[in-house]
């Protein structure tokens, strides 16, 4: 028999090689590197084989990123030549880049039952098993690899893979142990030492909590999850102070901090210290609008204040969460009695529609306030005024019947047949059934024909 030419020897060493598998991926993380080799080995002898001329193909349109045609060429090679190992890890690494889980996976089980030795290989397994929800897999595997080598190169890589997958599982209880060796191996992680300090503390280990999110401040000392978990989670344990210290600073760094707001507040309010419960409040309330008793509570600190407008904001929020609550309900009619109390001259002496705008700041209840003039008005029996404000309301609320029709009968008494013919026909378009309006309508044409 011909003894084997050194360069066919060569040839043979780099095509199936797996360590040089490994060598050329850094093991088996897929990143910049190219998944084939930059050139390839030229075959020396007279006659190329045809399997040699398809993986060149296949290895060209690699290059090319021309993957989808690529596969259909690097099967053909498997079709002739199936043990050609290296040609199956290239072909399985087209596969991972194209997020082909199911058929990668296919793939580098093969080549890990060729080769079990080969980490390459075991890594992108567990990674196509992780995206492929081969979860129980890639668990095992990562495992494994990290078990295999805890202070190797890509142990960090292993442990990550290992923590999604326990996650995935459900296993959160299971991550706590991982989750701190990883956050040994990458001390400054910001999101691996939140992660730590949030299993912890979900499964009753303070302390232990505690102790991450303040590795995580010393990355970070401006994170606010880890200002606001261990100010709370400090609550009872450190002085009232030193509590009150770490949830000031974390408002004057995050405003709007939902939890140190609500701290604060009920400690100002504990203290008597309205106008800073007041501030709070205010804040708590932008975030969370459904909290009738503090709206509530909102709305008595404004009125103390004299904010009548403020309060009747608050209180009107309040009654669209509770419309049937009687004590704000008392509390609206009284504070819209003050300001319509206040208003009335403006009213008698100015021109009110100017009025009716500048109201529009008023927490949105304009309607409410002229209603209350309106009824100052009658019981005091300023007529004129009252026409005025009854046609601003019925400008605004064109149905209320009540209001129109009362306003007929004032512009009737007061002779202004014009007013009293228009609004007639417009409540006449609006009500052309109403009896009572037909005849209004009618009286009201004969005496502006008169």
């Amino acid at each position: 028999m011909k003894p084997l030419s050194v360069s066919i020897l060569v040839l043979f060493i780099f095509f199936v090689s797996p360590c040089r598998a490994g060598q050329m991926e850094g093991n088996g993380i897929i990143g910049g590197n190219p998944i084939v080799p930059e050139r390839d080995v030229q075959y020396r002898q007279a006659t190329t084989p045809a399997w040699k001329t398809i993986w060149d193909e296949a290895r060209r349109l690699s290059r090319q990123r021309r993957y989808s045609e690529s596969l259909v060429r690097y099967r053909d090679l498997l079709a002739q030549k199936e043990f050609l190992e290296e040609a199956r890890w290239e072909y399985a690494r087209i596969l991972v880049r194209l997020e082909k889980w199911e058929p990668a996976i296919v793939e580098l089980e093969h080549l890990v039952a060729m080769n079990p030795r080969n980490r390459a290989y075991r890594y992108q397994l567990a990674k196509a098993s992780l995206q492929g929800n081969n979860v129980e897999r890639a668990v095992f595997l990562y495992g494994r690899l990290y078990e295999t080598e805890p202070e190797g190169p890509q142990a960090v890589i292993a442990l990550k893979g290992l923590l999604i997958g326990l996650e995935k599982q459900g296993l959160r209880k299971m991550m706590l142990p991982f989750l701190e060796q990883l956050s040994a191996s990458t001390p400054e992680d910001l999101e691996i030492l939140k992660k730590t300090a949030l299993v912890a503390e979900e499964f009753g280990q303070n302390d232990k909590a505690v102790e991450y999110y303040r590795k995580a401040l010393a990355v970070n000392p401006l994170d606010e999850v880890s200002l606001q978990r261990l100010a709370e989670l400090r609550v009872g344990i450190d002085s009232e102070e030193i509590t009150l210290s770490r949830m000031q600073r974390l408002t004057k760094l995050y405003p709007d901090n939902l939890k140190a707001n609500e701290w604060l507040a009920e400690y100002y309010r504990r203290k008597g210290d309205d106008d800073r419960e007041l501030l709070h409040l205010e804040r708590v309330v932008k975030s969370d609008i459904h909290d009738i008793d503090r709206l509530n509570r909102l709305a008595e600190l404004s009125f103390g204040r004299g904010r009548m407008d403020k309060a009747l904001a608050y209180y009107n929020r309040s009654l669209r969460l509770n419309p049937d609550n009687p004590m704000v309900l008392d509390k609206k009619q009284q504070i819209q009695t003050m300001i319509a109390e206040d208003l009335l001259a403006i009213v008698e002496n100015t021109d009110a529609h100017l009025l009716w705008e500048d109201l529009a700041q008023i927490g949105g209840d304009r309607l409410g306030i002229f209603h209350r003039m309106a009824d100052l008005l009658r019981e005091r029996g300023r007529l004129q005024s009252l026409v005025t404000v009854l046609s601003i309301i019925h400008d605004y609320d064109r149905f209320d019947e009540r209001v129109s029709l009362e306003l007929a009968s004032l512009l009737r008494s007061q002779g202004r047949k014009g007013e009293l013919l228009t609004l007639l026909r417009e409540l006449h378009s609006l009500y052309p059934d109403d009896a009572e309006i037909g005849r209004q309508l009618q009286i009201a044409e004969r005496e502006n024909n008169s």
